[in-house]
């Protein structure tokens, strides 16, 4: 089982059960962040539906639950770090 360093240093064990997910995870962000750019939605509505179809068509092996895993996790990051929420 492989470890990360908390921190203070210490190694602690790998809480993610699906490590395959995060293997990908980056690209998967440069993948969708398009549909999370400032003025891409629909007529004001999100776009998790096309950004999931992005994800299901680059990434043909994952199951339609690791689809969505990754594209909630993908608009969680672009939503944390900034990538397309509107400048204030």
């Amino acid at each position: 089982m492989s470890a990360y360093l908390d921190p203070t240093g210490i190694p602690q064990p790998e809480r993610r059960k699906q490590v395959n997910l995060r293997d990908i995870f980056d690209a998967v962000v440069r993948l969708v962040e398009p549909y999370y750019q400032h003025g891409t939605g629909l007529n004001g509505h999100s776009t998790d539906f096309w950004a999931a179809k992005a994800i299901r068509e680059a990434y043909g092996d994952l199951s339609s639950q690791e689809v969505q895993i990754l594209t909630s996790a993908a608009a969680r990051y672009c939503r944390e770090h900034g990538v397309g929420v509107a400048p204030r």
